[in-house]
């Protein structure tokens, strides 16, 4: 028994570090994230100034977009070199990556004055 001592201790303090580890991450207490946004939450553009042309809006205006990264603004500018200006604003949703529901989160901010 006295030679199984050490390893008995040592197994003994394994067993209550993970039961101390399972305590602390386990916790009901609610986690706190700080949300850092680097601009303004977009809202809806009150008249058709404050809305972005898109058949004339660079791929920076185009970022600006709720969902709108750098490749989906590229894909708008390609298809709009392509097949010539967008007619009406629902035209967007043939861009491959503008479905419905991304449609429904930019069509307030958007126009093709």
């Amino acid at each position: 028994m006295k030679k199984n001592l050490p390893f008995i201790l040592t197994i003994a303090a394994f067993l209550v570090a993970c039961a101390v580890i399972t305590a602390v991450f386990t916790r009901d207490e609610p986690q706190y994230v700080r949300v850092v946004h680097s601009e303004p939450p977009k809202t809806a553009a009150s008249s058709s100034a404050d809305k972005i042309n898109i058949n004339t809006a660079s791929s920076e205006e185009l970022r600006r977009l709720p969902g709108i990264g750098e490749v989906i603004a590229e894909r708008i500018i390609a298809y709009r070199e392509e097949s010539g200006d967008f007619l009406n604003i629902r035209e967007i949703t043939e861009v491959s990556g503008i479905g419905e529901k991304m449609f429904e989160n930019i069509k307030e901010f958007i126009c093709v004055d």
